[in-house]
């Protein structure tokens, strides 16, 4: 496959997995198509927005027309990880491609901007939009100053000098995750805390992190806790604001 075909799997299937419908994505879009037509400093502007729903997840270096038959894949990808890759291609392993799930440069630099879906699982969870919008503006507005300072393009850099492909795919692989997950609490339907730690340990993932001293843990509640309500967080950027569970309670 091309890079540009990868990367453009990546947000169709993200799109069909996010919580939000495909009519408000669209919506999206458009809205930024809008934006586009009526600036007149359109060589600031990020392009990959009017297609793109997910400012998160980005082509960070690389020819789009580059042919991808190996790719290396990590959760988090800096400096050092694309200095390794570089080691490897070195002595002879084929890597044409490497894909960080967090994200890294322009995708970093205003990754908060997905958060916005956060208010559409807000929504469906019962609470009102006004204050799901409320509550997400000012933790958007405390992340924002947060990335702001960053050195965002440090690894793109590297991975440039070095002439690596470098991609980044953040809320596509959420929301996959979060339908997954999802899937099968609700298909499982827990009675209590314990049962639902018992659902996720059956996952290859959770298992082996369980094996490195990590594995899926109660925090609140005992494992004979009953479960009611069961709430999943699993994309959006990043966490939303902590006064939003009293809201969901």
């Amino acid at each position: 496959m091309k890079l540009k075909e990868i990367y453009q799997k990546i947000i169709e299937e993200g799109i069909k997995a996010d919580i939000r419908k495909e009519e408000e994505i669209k919506l999206i879009l458009k809205e930024q198509k809008k934006i586009y037509e009526n600036i007149k400093d359109k060589e600031t502007f990020d392009t990959d927005s009017l297609f793109n729903p997910f400012s998160d997840t980005r082509v960070l270096y690389g020819d789009l027309n580059s042919e991808i038959k190996s790719i290396i894949v990590g959760i988090d990808v800096d400096v050092a990880e694309i200095l390794f890759v570089d080691m490897l291609k070195k002595s002879n392993t084929d890597i044409d491609l490497v894909i960080s799930h967090h994200p890294a440069g322009k995708a970093y630099a205003n990754f908060y901007e997905v958060m916005d879906l956060q208010i559409d699982m807000l929504v469906k969870e019962g609470i009102s939009v006004s204050v799901a919008e409320s509550l997400l503006s000012e933790r958007k507005a405390e992340i924002e100053r947060k990335v702001s300072a960053a050195n965002h393009n440090r690894v793109v850099d590297i991975a440039k000098w070095l002439k690596i492909n470098f991609l980044c795919a953040h809320t596509p692989a959420d929301n996959l995750a979060y339908r997954y997950i999802k899937n099968i609490i609700e298909k499982r339907k827990p009675y209590k805390l314990k049962d639902i730690i018992d659902i996720l340990l059956e996952i290859p993932e959770y298992k082996y992190a369980s094996t490195y001293n990590n594995p899926p843990k109660i925090v609140l509640g005992n494992k004979d806790s009953k479960v009611s309500k069961i709430h999943i967080e699993f994309t959006g950027g990043t966490e939303g604001p902590i006064d939003i569970y009293k809201k969901l309670a």
